[in-house]
């Protein structure tokens, strides 16, 4: 299916596979709606993939077509790249497939490779599943260089066994971290709210948490959610969704009455997904990174959720983490042609600058020890 408003008309077929798939939010029907509703995208060109097996949809894809470089070395150097379709604040990605239908994944990639106006597939970041695995297989079989790696991994927080158990696996400085951050706000007469999009007062709180988004660093950066008026479209519907749903959590926490830092999550019946954390900078003494995540655990554990899934691996979440799963990239190449030989290069230069950066650190650290050795 080529058409934005494809998810309206799949919802119930759609909402029945990502279940059984075990989809995680950025999949599901809510999210991909919100994406096609809001505007995001740009120029890109739908392309739903779907396997149906006896009027059951069993696998499913969604994916697009966009004009992309096929190496950041070479920007001007433009193919027509298959993607996954809705890049933008996205988690992870992925493919669906029904128990016992994981093959309908190949036929998926078949398809689109006979009527193929793609040059080259980017396929990035995937999940670990079952369905990821299959499409890997049947790429190789369809005769691509299919080339995988891992680019990212997230963070993962065991919960199972509740809040002591997880503060005492953390180390010293990481407890006393959180307890000077909550000793801080609290002497701030800080308040957290939390919305869940049942209360007729949590739309409002949504609008503050997109203007303290706004005024962050990361609008600065253009990663916020608050300055751009597509992803605010995004967001209000994406929350119209999935918050009378449960499957969305605001907390915001104000320091006399303005805003000071927030988080965003998406939740199934087992995670908490953090998506967005901000904080205002005025407020960086009170350290509310600290005391944000801590709010967000004790909130979890009350709603019985058993992992806080970070989304991506980063120093300041390795002081909460248990844990890290992989995320996929997988780039399905040409056998012969340019696009094939630039991406090859690219990777090669990769592998290069990577084992550079290994060896420097492999001489920092002999240095070093020869400097403490003569001392």
């Amino acid at each position: 299916l080529r058409e934005r408003d494809a998810f309206v008309r799949l919802a119930v077929p759609w909402a029945e596979l990502h279940a059984a798939g075990a989809g995680g939010p950025f999949s599901s029907v809510e999210w991909l709606t919100a994406w096609a509703e809001s505007g995001l995208g740009g120029a890109v060109e739908p392309r739903i993939a779907l396997a149906w097996r006896d009027g059951m949809l069993v696998a499913a894809a969604p994916l697009g077509v966009r004009d992309a470089p096929v190496s950041a070395a070479a920007p001007r150097l433009r193919w027509r790249t298959l993607t996954m379709l809705a890049p933008e604040r996205v988690g992870f990605h992925d493919w669906l497939a029904a128990p016992g239908h994981e093959d309908a994944v190949g036929h998926l990639l078949g398809a689109l490779a006979v009527r193929r106006d793609w040059s080259l597939a980017d396929l990035h970041p995937l999940r670990a599943s079952p369905a990821a695995e299959a499409l890997a297989a049947a790429a190789t079989e369809a005769g691509f260089d299919a080339r995988r790696r891992n680019d990212l991994r997230a963070t993962i927080v065991d919960l199972s066994d509740g809040v002591e158990s997880w503060l005492a696996r953390r180390d010293r400085q990481c407890r006393k971290n959180l307890r000077t951050a909550a000793r801080r706000v609290a002497g701030a007469n800080g308040r957290v709210e939390v919305a869940r999009g049942s209360e007729p007062g949590d739309a409002d709180v949504l609008e503050r948490v997109l203007d303290l988004s706004a005024r962050c660093w990361k609008a600065r950066a253009g990663t916020d959610i608050g300055a751009d008026a597509a992803t605010r479209r995004f967001m209000r519907r994406l929350w119209s969704l999935a918050g009378p749903r449960g499957r969305m959590r605001l907390q915001l926490l104000s320091v006399d009455g303005r805003p000071a830092a927030s988080v965003v999550s998406l939740l199934d019946d087992t995670t908490d997904y953090g998506l967005i954390k901000d904080f205002d900078e005025d407020f960086a003494a009170l350290t509310p990174g600290w005391f944000m995540i801590g709010a967000a655990v004790e909130d979890d554990v009350g709603l019985g959720l058993r992992r806080l899934n970070g989304l991506r691996k980063t120093p300041f979440l390795d002081n909460f983490a248990d844990g890290e799963e992989p995320l996929l990239r997988l780039r399905l190449l040409p056998r012969r042609g340019v696009a094939r030989l630039v991406a090859a290069g690219e990777e090669g230069l990769r592998r290069f600058g990577a084992e550079a950066r290994r060896r420097r650190r492999i001489e920092g650290r002999r240095a070093a020890h020869k400097d403490g050795a003569a001392s």
